[in-house]
């Protein structure tokens, strides 16, 4: 019986709400302007009005104006007391940061007839051109925000905005630009540059045979072809990074590409070659190793350093070598005895770290005089830190260490001899 009389009252309770007479309804064709009079597109409309005097005032959901900067809202108030209906409610804009409200009367049992209210609100032309890195205009996709135009023919895109500060985007073919307006408060005109490079890579050895290598480019990667040119368009970055990889080496790049759409990367794969490479010795027991270097190649790094050991007496030892002209060195190898057997070792290192060596000997002559050079008090100048080839100074220091430590030795001996207790 409850169900049944619950039941009732909800059908008599819909049946009576039709009946309900709103005390008005309002129409309204929102017009909004900026501060010349163009048409404002994107700005949004809503109201504070009272539904009833039970729940009160409420707002509408914003809705935006279309590109003639018009909307159409509805308001209806549903008080049925004449005395509690509130005529009056406030009519809002707001685009970007700007508000601006209009405070309006409603004529009562207004329902059919569309009211035309005008709004204002400060708002400017940005007019926006994206150029590729020649000055050529380019079509693109341009973004303020959410909002997005295509650039036309002469690459303008047309945007109308509020008062403030703005990132503009512009995207073309993979390729990024962008430019920042600040505090904008009057028609602008902006300039994008959104640069669209190619870059061909050739890689080739120190004689310009073309490599088989891996290229990358901006996270993009390509292999060199038989030629060896590995190929890019559409590059965003006017110096971008570039690695060129051959076997276990590589090579970074930075090239400029408004400059140059070229580049060469370089392997130098071949070593050094070591020509007439000969020993001299003076009268005087002095050798001299004399060299003539060559890095081969159109494109060979060249000559980084020249070493040279040499052996004599089972001692090895180094020298400097000196260049004494275009890509000639030499040596110098202090006098030894007569009859002394040198062996010596020259490296040739080029730029790419090639290294090549090559070996020599030479006998000094018999007859080469003994002298402070390679003797020493009249004695043969043995290596250094070999038997027989202490200083005197030495010698002694280590005579008078060891007589002290007999001397001590014998002193405790006897000395406890004396304490001993007698047996």
């Amino acid at each position: 019986m409850k169900k049944e009389t619950f039941v009732l009252a909800l059908f008599l309770l819909c049946a009576a709400l039709p009946l309900a007479q709103a005390a008005f309804t309002e129409k309204l064709t929102v017009q909004v302007y900026d501060q010349l009079f163009r048409p404002v597109e994107g700005a949004e409309i809503y109201a504070d009005y009272q539904l009833n005097s039970v729940s009160g005032y409420t707002r509408t959901a914003p809705k935006s104006t279309n590109v003639s900067g018009q909307v159409e809202i509805v308001i209806t108030n549903y008080e049925e007391i004449e005395s509690s209906t509130k005529y009056s409610y406030t009519l809002f804009v707001k685009y970007g940061n700007t508000v601006n409200s209009t405070a309006l009367t409603a004529e009562a049992n207004r329902t059919s007839n569309s009211r035309v209210v005008t709004l204002r609100v400060p708002a400017y032309f940005l007019f926006v051109y994206v150029k590729n890195q020649k000055g050529s205009p380019l079509n693109a996709l341009v973004s303020i925000d959410q909002k997005k135009r295509q650039t036309n023919q002469v690459g303008l895109a047309l945007f109308q905005v509020p008062r403030g500060n703005f990132t503009v985007r512009a995207e073309s073919a993979n390729s990024i630009g962008s430019a920042v307006v600040r505090n904008l408060e009057s028609d602008q005109t902006l300039s994008i540059e959104v640069g669209i490079y190619s870059l061909v890579v050739f890689v080739a050895d120190d004689n310009r045979n073309p490599l088989q290598a891996t290229v990358e480019v901006e996270g993009f990667s390509e292999e060199t072809d038989g030629q060896g040119i590995a190929s890019f368009a559409n590059l965003s970055m006017e110096a971008p990074s570039v690695i060129v990889k051959h076997g276990d080496n590589f090579r970074r790049f930075t090239p400029n590409l408004r400059a140059s759409p070229k580049l060469e990367a370089v392997f130098d794969l071949h070593k050094p070659i070591i020509k007439e490479l000969h020993a001299t010795v003076s009268d005087s027991g002095v050798g001299t190793i004399s060299l003539f270097v060559e890095d081969p190649g159109t494109l060979a790094t060249g000559v980084e350093s020249v070493s040279v050991t040499y052996e004599a007496n089972g001692v090895e030892s180094s020298v400097p070598a000196y260049s004494i002209g275009y890509n000639s060195f030499e040596a110098k190898i202090a006098s030894q005895l007569p009859n002394t057997l040198v062996k010596y070792l020259v490296r040739v290192t080029d730029r790419e770290s090639n290294t090549v060596s090559e070996a020599g000997t030479y006998i000094v002559s018999p007859d080469v005089p003994v002298s402070p050079t390679n003797t020493t008090n009249g004695l043969p100048k043995l290596p250094p830190w070999q038997p027989g080839n202490l200083p005197t100074e030495a010698i002694i220091l280590g005579v008078i260490v060891a007589a002290i430590i007999i001397f001590a030795a014998v002193y405790y001996m006897v000395k406890m001899r004396r304490v001993a207790p007698p047996s």
